[in-house]
């Protein structure tokens, strides 16, 4: 802007305002002239319409340089400022859970694909993300007395999602339950069941969680799977590398071409199972058929469908075995081991054979202790203080010895009776039992000799041979 009073000879005063209308300019510009004063100057910057944060010293200093200057002279200051806007605070959202780890590279240049965590598990009360308020600044003013007003503060979008609850007094998103963290378009929540879209595999990597896994696809050969909780199939499960807490729902079947063994702490339900090692706490379910397999199974064993069969391998049941056809007509054996705990029977072989050099040990220090007693009488308690201390010493040994072959007795003889189911088995063949199936209880081996049709073998304690009777539905 440029207002002035123009005389030929006479100087210009110029009023420069910045774009913002916060600072205000005077220039002087030619020879001295005494109507270059205060009340001129005043004048201009009234007459524009500069109303606030005017600085009359300001004004002042500018008269007395430009009285003061020689020649054709320009002088400025700034006469007037106004005040501007406290700025606004954006509000900050802060994700606290990080993002999976990048992918290994090995010693020899490959790159572990397999080893990689893709999801996060939260626990339960687990603080999700924090988020800072924004701060609305406060308002200044232009030289022109107009109120300018800071910019609105960013406010930073999160929505709650299943599993999370926000706290507005702390700025804190939790988790409501242990789950999976899934941050997603701006939104937070957490899923207690796992969902793996696919395969489990080189694509999904090797998977371990502390909850519940769903697979929509198959459990790839070669790849690992760690759960605390359960996990459901839709697929095949090709892999035997499988650590189960809970329980295995497999939608199709089983087929690990005995390579490693599957151990489930909870019960098993698949479709089939064919040429697989597994260890089941539960009971299991198969719907068609149980083959060329070896079972470790601390319930029952029940195959559902009509023509289900049960053929070949080495099953170990504490409970019974349930199946419309057992063996196979080609004779190849179909081992069936019933109302043992195998659990309990190895911990039975592993602490009996401790027992052993424990009570050989106790036996060794009686007898020694036996010795000092007899060497106390004669000595009629008058010991040397060296042989005190080394009789202190055989004591304590003695004290271990008898201490470690109490334990083991009480270990084995609970175990003795732990391992055996003490109430009835029954081995149910609800089409046919065939020749080739061999069927161990406690100490009894049955031996199938001729197709035994529609029947049920119940074994008992104490019984020498079961009771076969007609299976009617």
């Amino acid at each position: 802007m440029n207002e002035s009073t123009e005389e030929r000879g006479l100087p210009t005063a110029e009023l420069l305002v910045d774009e913002d209308q916060m600072v205000a300019r005077l220039r002087v510009h030619g020879y001295y002239h005494p109507m270059i004063d205060y009340q001129h100057l005043i004048g201009l910057l009234d007459g524009h319409g500069v109303v606030f944060g005017t600085d009359v010293s300001a004004v002042q200093r500018l008269v007395e340089r430009f009285r003061t200057s020689r020649g054709n002279a320009t002088v400025e200051e700034i006469v007037a400022q106004g005040i501007p806007p406290v700025p606004s605070q954006d509000g900050k959202l802060d994700i606290l859970i990080q993002p999976p780890p990048p992918v290994t590279i090995q010693e020899d240049g490959h790159a572990d694909f397999r080893n990689i965590n893709r999801f996060q598990a939260v626990a339960g009360g687990a603080v999700l993300a924090k988020r800072t308020p924004p701060v609305q600044g406060k308002s200044g003013a232009n030289i022109r007395g107009e109120e300018v007003k800071p910019a609105k503060p960013h406010e930073p979008a999160l929505a709650l999602g299943e599993n999370v609850k926000f706290d507005s007094t702390t700025g804190e998103y939790t988790a409501v339950t242990h789950g999976v963290f899934v941050y997603e378009n701006d939104k937070i929540s957490v899923n207690p069941i796992l969902t793996i879209e696919g395969n489990v595999g080189l694509a999904s990597g090797n998977i371990d969680y502390d909850g519940n896994i769903r697979i929509t696809g198959t459990i790839e050969r070669g790849s690992r799977l760690e759960a605390a909780g359960d996990v459901e199939v839709l697929g095949l499960v090709e892999s035997a590398d499988l650590r189960i807490g809970g329980s295995l729902t497999v939608r199709n079947g089983i087929n690990t071409r005995r390579e490693g063994q599957l151990i489930i702490g909870g019960n098993l339900n698949a479709v089939y199972v064919e040429n697989t090692r597994l260890a089941v706490d539960g009971h299991i379910s198969i719907e068609k058929s149980l083959i060329g397999s070896d079972v470790w199974c601390l319930g029952d064993l029940y195959l559902q469908t009509r023509s289900s069969a049960i053929s070949a391998g080495e099953i170990r049941t504490f409970g019974s075995i349930a199946a419309d056809i057992i063996g196979n007509r080609s004779n190849i054996p179909t081992h069936l081991f019933i109302g043992t705990h195998h659990k309990n029977q190895k911990y039975f072989d592993m602490t009996a054979e401790e027992l052993e050099p424990a009570e050989r040990e106790f036996y060794k220090r009686s007898e020694e202790i036996q010795v000092i007693k007899a060497y106390v009488q004669r000595m009629k308690g008058k010991i040397p203080v060296d042989k005190q201390a080394a009789f202190r010493i055989k004591y304590r040994e003695y004290k271990l010895a008898v201490e470690m072959k109490d334990r083991l007795q009480g270990l084995v003889q609970s175990l003795r009776e732990s391992r055996y189911n003490h109430e009835e088995i029954r081995v149910i063949a609800r089409e046919v039992i065939l020749p080739g199936v061999v069927i161990h209880y406690r100490d009894h081996v049955e031996k199938i000799t001729a197709p035994q049709t529609k029947c049920i073998m119940r074994f008992r304690p104490g019984m020498i041979k079961p009771t076969i009777e007609a299976f009617k539905g």
